[in-house]
C-alpha cells in the first residue's frame, strides 16, 4: 500500500508514471489473496496496473503450491506485470519457464560477480539471455557495476540493466530528480486499467 500511495503522490505532483517493482515472497502468496489485495490497493490509489511490477523470487517456485502459479496467472490476466526475480541464483528450473509465463526474467547478479571477459559464465549468461528473448520474455540483469560489464550485457542483448553503475537504492521521492540530473531514461509502460 505504501508503494501505491507514494506513486500516487509523485504523479499528483506532476511526475510521469514510473514503473515500480514490489517483491513478494512465497509466504505472501500462501497467507494472502495477493491478486485481490493488489487490485484493491492499485484501484484505491488509481495507480495504472502496468505501472506496478510484481516480483517473485525464483526460489519461491521451488515446490510451490498451485495457488502461487494461479495467483501469477491471475495477476497477469488483470494487467499486472509479473517478473521472476533472481533467476539462476540457486536451483534454477527451466521447467518453471516452460510451464509458466512471466513478463520479465531478472537474472541474478551472481553471473557478473568476479566478472572476467573470457569466463565460461559469460557464455552461460549470453545463452540464458538468448533463451529468454526466444521465449518472448523481457530480460534484466542485476548487479552491473562497471562499464566493462555494461558493454558485455549490452552486446549480448540484455534489454534492461540494473546496478550501482547507475545508482544506489534511494527513497522514491528522489528517483525522478536523480534520473533527470543523470540523464537516465526511466521505463514507463502502456497499461490498461
Amino acid at each position: 500500500e505504501c508503494v501505491c500511495r507514494q506513486m500516487r503522490a509523485l504523479h499528483d505532483s506532476g511526475a510521469p508514471w514510473i514503473n515500480v517493482s514490489v517483491n513478494l515472497s512465497r509466504l505472501d502468496f500462501s497467507a494472502l489473496d495477493i491478486p485481490r489485495l493488489v487490485r484493491e490497493v492499485t484501484d484505491r490509489y488509481r495507480v495504472p496496473r502496468r505501472a506496478l511490477n510484481i516480483e517473485v523470487t525464483e526460489s519461491a517456485f521451488t515446490d510451490a503450491e498451485q495457488r502461487l502459479y494461479a495467483s501469477v496467472a491471475s495477476l497477469r490476466s488483470m494487467g499486472y506485470s509479473v517478473w521472476m526475480d533472481d533467476f539462476g541464483s540457486g536451483y534454477s528450473s527451466l521447467g518453471n519457464l516452460k510451464e509458466h509465463k512471466f513478463d520479465l526474467i531478472k537474472i541474478d547478479m551472481g553471473f557478473l560477480r568476479d566478472f572476467d571477459p573470457g569466463a565460461r559464465s559469460n557464455e552461460v549468461l549470453a545463452s540464458v539471455i538468448d533463451m529468454i528473448k526466444r521465449m518472448g520474455t523481457g530480460s534484466l540483469i542485476e548487479g552491473v557495476e562497471t562499464q566493462e560489464q555494461l558493454d558485455f550485457v549490452s552486446a549480448v542483448g540484455c534489454e534492461f540493466i540494473q546496478g550501482y553503475l547507475f545508482g544506489k537504492p534511494m527513497p522514491g521521492k528522489l528517483v525522478s530528480r536523480f534520473c533527470r540530473e543523470q540523464g537516465i531514461a526511466t521505463v514507463t509502460s502502456r497499461w490498461r486499467n
